[in-house]
């Protein structure tokens, strides 16, 4: 029997590609930058998990994109995702200022035109996401 792969510790996949205004985006190496972004200004976090840190925060990176992606043409909400996730990650004592901060990460790579003519309204949502995020008093039960 072969171990299971992320997809069957964490969830369903994320889709690898999201066509945007006749470009297609691969996902994956997007997530890939901004974990590694995230990962050299919090070091902490793979002192402490090792390569699960890294497959967790690609994983949810890469949803954040295929969010945001989705959000851009209105078939997604990027915003309410992004709360939901901190919900979660408050619940499990993850510190929601680093979600926040990934998310300002993944608004700055994505702000550079790696999704076409869709990058500044992509850009925007996850900005969107990281202001709103940051302004929820999770321990409030919010």
């Amino acid at each position: 029997m072969t171990s299971p792969g992320p997809a069957a510790r964490f969830g369903t996949e994320p889709p690898d590609t999201v066509c945007l205004g006749g470009d297609e985006i691969r996902l994956a190496p997007l997530a890939g930058l901004i974990t590694e972004l995230y990962l050299e200004e919090f070091p902490d976090q793979l002192a402490a998990h090792g390569r699960q840190a890294v497959t967790a925060c690609t994983y949810a990176n890469h949803w954040l994109l295929a969010w945001a992606a989705q959000d851009a043409v209105g078939a997604a909400d990027v915003v309410a995702q992004s709360v939901w996730m901190g919900r979660v990650m408050h619940a499990r004592g993850f510190p929601v200022a680093d979600l926040v901060r990934d998310l300002q990460i993944a608004a700055r790579v994505t702000a550079d035109g790696s999704f076409g003519d869709a990058s500044a309204v992509v850009s925007e949502r996850i900005a969107s996401a990281a202001h709103t995020v940051a302004s929820i008093d999770f321990a409030a039960g919010a």
